[in-house]
């Protein structure tokens, strides 16, 4: 025990001794008037009401090639400079799936180019002829 735990010790039993407070005394809390209160409180605010959000309408792409989007691929298709299963499925209302499977099609043809695949995403472009 240091010489300071020793003096704060001595000095706590000669305030409990004394009844030294430093303190004042506790004022009684008066009570407040109606108005007083309304006052303090302040203007009801109105609760947030949570909007629904913006909904979207469901797709309805085509899940197989009819003939006349099977043109549209064969011939729009190539001239894209960027063509991904997702743009293909925009631009034609078919499903990623069924585009991902023209696109192969269009690749074994020749007619665009594989510049990057992945096991999720693959990247095609226009065949450009030399």
């Amino acid at each position: 025990m240091c010489i300071r735990d020793r003096y704060q010790r001595r000095v706590r039993g000669l305030c409990t001794l004394l009844q030294v407070n430093n303190m004042p005394p506790k004022k009684a809390a008066a009570p407040a008037s109606k108005k007083a209160a309304a006052a303090n409180k302040g203007g009801k605010k109105t609760t947030k009401k949570w909007s629904k959000g913006k909904s979207r309408d469901p797709l309805q792409n085509a899940v197989m090639f009819d003939q006349v989007t099977l043109d549209k691929l064969e011939k729009e298709v190539p001239k894209y400079k960027l063509i991904t299963p997702s743009v293909i499925s925009d631009r034609l209302k078919i499903s990623v799936a069924v585009a991902g499977h023209g696109l192969v099609m269009l690749a074994k043809k020749g007619a665009i180019k594989l510049v990057s695949s992945s096991a999720k995403f693959k990247i095609y472009t226009r065949a450009i002829e030399a």
